[in-house]
């Protein structure tokens, strides 16, 4: 064939292919469904929700199958133990929910890129992506979900690389129903279906079973009245506590060497142990049959509420921050409400005392029941849960002499005098009898007297007051009064009147004036007499 033909040829087989991908597309290509049109769609749209009975996780972490038979959904990877519904259920409706923000075409060639390679295959463990698979029952798969690696934000071209790029950060995924595409979603679910409800990303779908677990219900060691525990294997002492009320203290049972008291400090808070105690995941049957139970620890626990408790436990992991535990419980209660001796009750408080008396009979009924439900599993609990169980008799015991040092010591009732120099003798409060105390003081040399100084001084010259004279009787003539007074006589009147004013202010001034007098010259005297005595004084 000649070499223009062969050309000639190709590029019709080239351009056929071509026009068949394209009429293929335009077709709709089966299920699959063009990028464009999935742009905010939800991501599970169409997916028979409500049908789900089964979900497969897998990672390169682990694998988990959730199921559900009835009404609760359980942990096949664990005995069939109850799953944390809330859980599960939130995570669907995430799921479902999630708006695609964009879709583009990516072949198989890009899954390792986009770290979408399915795990139920062979690869790189990096590139692996965490497969999620729903199923409606049995082998019946409604899709599966692969969930790929995070698309972090982009900064903008010249942008402050330490300011950060804002915006949010995507995920890509791929579906079994869209497998030709990679979907980007928001990798945060949306606040409205996020709340406070686990998961709160893709990243955090996990593939481990102890996560799924129901880890709310476990036992509740409330009250504790008596704690007995036996080390099997020999290598630690037992003991046994006990106490006569939830408020107490607990004395040590047995014998108590000489010279050793109990230390309230190391079994204080063995009064709330494993009242509010989780646990991590259950043991697998291989772990399982790695514990020797004939060498286990025995706790039994009694409460105030008529629980008991009898407890197996294991050696720690190699870590030693887990312990497995087993536990079976039982429980007897008051059937009838005892009535205090001598204490009278109206109809209405004896209603009301039954009612409580009934509630609390089912409460305690009710919590049995759950907890005898655990029965039988293995769970594997964060050692410091249990560790203040784990001790040996003698590590509960100080010596007697530390008691009497730091408890039994009577505190000071008043403030303590200070420690005074030898020879010094504290004073007495006034409420002691102090007897009589004679003080003499060292001789003090007392200046002779000096004979008075005498200060005359000059004679002041007092004006003699005026001498009383005899009233002088003048008889007038009678006088015709007139009538009305003429204006002359009135001014007469007026100038008799002031003259007598001005002679009475006179007089007055005149004794004042004597008076200022004589008390200059009396202060005067006393001056002299005050600077002869200063300048007559010994120096000391």
């Amino acid at each position: 064939m000649k070499p223009k033909l062969l050309v000639i040829l190709t590029a019709v087989m080239a351009v056929l292919g071509a026009i068949a991908f394209i009429a293929s597309r335009s077709t709709g290509g089966g299920d699959q469904t063009d990028a464009t049109e999935l742009r905010g769609k939800e991501l599970l749209e169409g997916w028979a929700i409500n049908d789900v009975k089964e979900i497969h996780i897998q990672s390169t972490d682990g694998e988990v199958t959730l199921k559900k038979p009835d009404n609760q959904w359980l942990v096949a990877d664990r005995k069939d133990y109850p799953a944390d519904s809330s859980k599960v259920n939130t995570m669907l409706v995430k799921l479902w929910d999630t708006p695609i923000v964009q879709a583009f075409e990516a072949g198989k060639s890009q899954d390792s890129r986009l770290e979408l390679v399915d795990p139920s295959g062979e690869g790189d463990d990096e590139k692996m992506a965490t497969k999620v698979t729903f199923k409606s029952g049995g082998s019946d798969e409604i899709g599966h979900l692969l969930v790929g690696k995070n698309n972090p934000p982009q900064a903008a071209p010249g942008a402050n690389p330490m300011a950060g790029a804002g915006g949010k950060t995507g995920r890509f995924l791929r579906t079994s129903k869209n497998s030709d595409l990679v979907l980007e979603v928001a990798d945060n679910f949306s606040e409205l279906m996020s709340g406070s409800g686990w998961p709160y990303n893709f990243g955090s779908i996990e593939a481990e079973p102890g996560g799924w677990l129901n880890k709310t219900d476990f036992i509740k060691v409330n009250k504790p009245k008596s704690i007995a525990v036996t080390y099997k294997d020999g290598e630690k002492e037992g003991y046994a506590l006990m106490r006569e009320s939830d408020t107490g203290d607990y004395k040590l049972e047995g014998d108590i060497p000489e010279g050793k008291v109990l230390d309230g400090s190391k079994v204080s808070s063995l009064k709330t142990v494993l009242s509010s105690a989780s646990f991590e995941d259950l043991l697998t049957e291989e772990e399982v049959a790695e514990v020797d139970e004939s060498k286990a620890t025995e706790v039994a626990i009694t409460t105030f509420e008529g629980f008991t408790y009898n407890i197996l436990i294991g050696p720690k992991d190699e870590e030693g921050n887990q312990i497995p535990i087993k536990f079976t419980v039982a429980g007897e209660f008051p059937q009838e409400r005892v009535v205090e001796e001598g204490k009278e009750e109206t109809e209405e408080e004896k209603a009301k005392a039954d009612g409580d008396f009934l509630l609390e009979k089912k409460k305690l009924e009710d919590k049995l029941a759950l907890e005898k439900a655990l029965e039988g599993h293995w769970f594997a609990l964060s050692s410091y849960r249990v560790d203040s169980l784990l001790k040996s008799r003698p590590d509960l015991l100080k010596d007697e002499e530390e008691e009497t040092e730091e408890d039994t010591e009577a505190p000071p009732t008043s403030l303590q005098k200070p420690e005074l120099p030898p020879g010094v003798t504290p004073p007495t409060s006034a409420t002691e009898t102090k007897t009589d105390v004679e003080v003499v003081s060292k001789p003090v040399a007392v200046p002779p007297v000096k004979k008075p100084v005498t200060a005359t001084s000059p004679p002041i010259e007092i004006p003699a007051a005026p001498e009383k004279k005899e009233p002088i009787t003048a008889t007038t003539p009678p006088i015709a009064i007139p009538p009305r007074p003429t204006e002359a006589a009135e001014e007469a009147t007026e100038a008799v009147e002031e003259a007598t004013e001005a002679v009475k202010d006179a007089v007055e001034d005149s004794a004042e004036a004597v008076k200022e007098t004589a008390q200059d010259a009396v202060d005067a005297v006393k001056e002299a007499v005050d600077e002869a005595t200063t300048e007559e004084a010994p120096e000391e």
